[in-house]
């Protein structure tokens, strides 16, 4: 079995012309038992830990999992590229957008730091 973990431009910025924007799962989706992208930093380890018992059950083979630049950096970076830090908007637009922004950001992180019970990998191997 083979792990390939990709890269991937911010949340926020993809589909939207951002580096290394391209659609890297309908790329892999032909080659891999199993691709996902990771939208929080909560589903990091169960995303990672699906991959593998997919790479493991059955017949082995590769799964591909893509982490967007934003869920690999700790919150005080992402924030400061996000929300960037100043005087508070005075315009209603511009208090709509910086309070999507923080919204955004707080699920971003929301519940990455509760504990969570990774056990065992259940696999399914096909016997004889």
């Amino acid at each position: 079995p083979v792990l390939l973990i990709g890269g991937a431009a911010a949340s926020l910025l993809q589909g939207r012309g951002a580096l290394q924007d391209i659609d890297q799962l309908a790329l892999f989706k032909p080659l891999c038992k199993y691709t996902a992208s990771v939208r929080s930093i909560r589903d990091i380890a169960p995303t990672l830990q699906r991959a593998m018992q997919e790479a493991q059950s059955g017949t082995p083979g590769p799964v591909f999992v893509e982490l967007p630049i934003d869920v690999l950096y700790p919150y005080s970076t992402v924030s400061k590229e996000v929300v960037p830090p100043g005087p508070p908007p005075k315009n209603i637009k511009q208090r709509i957008v910086q309070w999507y922004l923080n919204n955004y950001l707080s699920n971003l992180f929301s519940g990455a730091w509760e504990p969570r019970h990774h056990g065992p990998l259940t696999l399914s191997i096909p016997t004889a």
